[in-house]
């Protein structure tokens, strides 16, 4: 059975200037949500017997202010891809469209020049490495004579420099192999991430520099989405890390449920906006969500010293007790009876001050033909009329100082 969404909220004044952008102050009770019955088998009939229809909303008790903007997808990562050395383009592996694994080949350089160079490298290290050991059996040769006492003291240390300069030699012969084969490797291009390729800007057979860099590719990471929606700042001290966020996307029909992350405080001057930031993992939405993607978002955060509301449609009186009313909750696809302490509210509402904490399925379509305990079916609530728009607040005069009657005593 599909559900119906029902919001009971009182409403606030818009930002100011015209803005799109709102908040609705919803004073508790403010998720109702028609939910199917449980217990219940498809003829409608439960074990305890003959089932009455009745109609429920999602009543939850802690008050709530929901905020309601506008945001899109961004990337949590996007990245030009270039080349880190110069070449001529021999193959390219990636189209536009692509998802690509982190790691894999995107593209290869010819390579023949850069082999060369590997080449030349090992041969320079193996020509170091040949005057070390001449070097070294001469070092060895000098010292012992030093020992004997037959060549100076100053021969012996001159073998040693000799020894030291080839040694020296090798090193940097071996820096210049590990640089040649570096570059080398350099010449097949890799994403450096799982991503989707946005834009291919390079073909086959081009001459690509490094300075100014040649882009090959535009990748953009979109299993890890962020969530950016643009809020008044008159919501600046509502919204907080941890606040619940509904986005639509009208596009594809998807609804995401995410807890914002970051609130980036800094406002915008010329729409008077700040950002609210939501992660999304994308691969809990089979991939679907892409970035640019635009949302209808409500975030939802708690409300300091809101009281949860009943509508009347739900409460029934109680004999004697003013105070007291009665109302039924679906459990188990069966009708329970609760005791609620309440106060009369305007429109027609209920303030609730004791005998209902956490969630349930309320009845309010016709408790009154309820006993506590009677076996019910759920039925879907008739979807609400919207809410009358708030009217702007009424403009006092200003008297001048001159013409006050107090001033004029």
């Amino acid at each position: 059975m599909r559900s119906t969404v029902l919001w009971l909220f009182a409403p606030v004044l818009a930002a100011a200037g015209g803005c799109s952008l709102g908040q609705d102050k919803a004073n508790a009770g403010a998720l109702l949500v028609s939910g199917p019955g449980e217990g219940t088998d498809g003829a409608g009939e439960s074990a305890a017997g003959p089932s009455l229809a009745v109609t429920v909303v999602r009543w939850r008790a802690a008050g709530e202010t929901v905020t309601s903007a506008n945001g899109s997808l961004w990337a949590a990562q996007e990245t030009m891809v270039m080349a880190e050395v110069p070449g001529k383009i021999k193959a390219l592996y990636a189209e536009e469209g692509d998802l690509v694994a982190g790691g894999s080949p995107l593209a290869d350089l010819d390579t023949t020049d850069y082999e060369l160079n590997v080449q030349q490298a090992e041969t320079n290290l193996r020509m170091a490495q040949t005057g070390l050991r001449g070097q070294r059996t001469n070092y060895r040769r000098v010292r012992q004579l030093g020992q004997d006492g037959v060549v100076a003291e100053a021969a012996v240390d001159g073998s040693q420099i000799g020894y030291d300069v080839a040694a020296a030699q090798v090193a940097l012969a071996e820096v210049g192999v590990a640089a040649a084969r570096r570059r080398l490797g350099q010449t097949t291009i890799v994403a450096p991430y799982d991503a989707l390729v946005v834009n291919r800007l390079v073909s086959p057979g081009a001459v690509v520099q490094v300075m100014p860099p040649t882009v090959f590719y535009r990748l953009q990471d979109v299993t890890h989405l962020r969530l950016k929606v643009r809020v008044p700042e008159l919501s600046l001290p509502n919204v907080a890390v941890g606040d619940r966020v509904e986005a639509r996307f009208q596009s594809l029909g998807l609804t995401v449920d995410v807890a914002v992350t970051a609130v980036i405080g800094s406002i915008d001057p010329m729409s008077r906006t700040f950002d609210v930031v939501s992660a999304i993992d994308n691969t809990a939405y089979g991939m679907a969500l892409r970035p640019g993607l635009f949302a209808d978002a409500r975030i939802v955060h708690a409300s300091p010293g809101a009281r949860p509301m009943l509508p009347g449609s739900a409460v029934l009186p109680v004999e004697g007790r003013p105070d007291q009313v009665r109302v039924f909750v679906v459990d188990g696809g069966v009708a329970r009876e609760k005791l609620v302490r309440a106060v009369a509210a305007a429109a027609g509402g209920w303030e609730v001050r004791e005998g209902l904490a956490g969630e349930f399925d309320l009845v309010v379509s016709d408790p009154a033909a309820l006993t506590d305990g009677a076996a019910v079916t759920v039925t879907a609530a008739p979807a609400p009329p919207a809410p009358p728009a708030p009217e702007p607040p009424a403009v006092l005069p200003v008297v001048p100082a001159a013409e006050s009657p107090v001033a004029a005593r």
